[in-house]
């Protein structure tokens, strides 16, 4: 029972939290601009299981902090703090498209998110979780207010964790699937997005958690 109430704790916490939203279009901003962001984002794991045939589901909501900044007129560098503990880093670079012109748009780029937690009662103990973010940007932008779109990714993911009495242990995943995304706006822009994942790698011979993934998320951003 304790294995269990253990494994449930630390999916909460590492497969429940959704590292993946960007709320942003493929657009990079211009050369030299700064574009700041907050907003919310609620992530949820259906398939959190046990071997007496339990489930349960992990639902988490994250306050978001975020800002973009244009290392040149297609390249940008973006950071992202999750409340209450976790951050992002990341880079884009706008292949095809324009900010200011109604067409398709294709970035390429990466992201590096981290997520911790503290110990958690008798049971769970510090746990760390990485994610290395690869994703393809896909867009298409109506007019210079309204822009579609829809990102691709993959994610390898690495987990460290101890639990109560099991010692100390470390996981790697591999994660796949994509954010679909709408803005709105020009100087001041409207996010929302959805996201929907499968995590291709479960958890010992006991417990899979983690297996799917959504979650929804909002902001604004100037």
């Amino acid at each position: 029972m304790n294995s269990l109430l253990a494994c449930i704790a630390v999916a909460a916490l590492v497969a429940g939290c959704n590292t993946a939203h960007q709320l942003a279009s493929p657009d990079t901003v211009p050369a030299g601009a700064t574009r700041v962001g907050n907003g919310g984002a609620v992530s949820r794991d259906p398939n959190i299981q046990g071997d007496d045939d339990e489930s349960a589901n992990a639902t988490h909501g994250q306050a978001l902090l975020w800002l973009r900044h244009g290392i040149t007129d297609s390249t940008e560098v973006s950071a992202m703090l999750m409340f209450v503990a976790g951050a992002k880093v990341g880079v884009k670079h706008q292949i095809l498209g324009h900010r200011d012109r109604r067409g398709f748009a294709l970035s390429l780029g990466g992201e590096v998110a981290g997520q911790w937690a503290p110990e958690l009662g008798d049971y769970t103990r510090t746990i760390r979780r990485v994610d290395l973010w690869l994703p393809v940007h896909l867009g298409y932008r109506m007019d210079r207010e309204v822009s579609l779109y829809l990102s691709p990714r993959y994610a390898s993911r690495y987990i460290w964790f101890s639990l109560g009495d099991i010692a100390r242990s470390a996981i790697r995943q591999d994660v796949v699937g994509g954010v679909l995304g709408f803005e709105y706006g020009t100087a001041l822009k409207v996010h929302v997005e959805v996201s929907l994942f499968r995590n291709l790698t479960g958890f010992g011979d006991q417990f899979d958690f983690g297996s799917n993934e959504g979650g929804l998320a909002t902001g604004v951003s100037f």
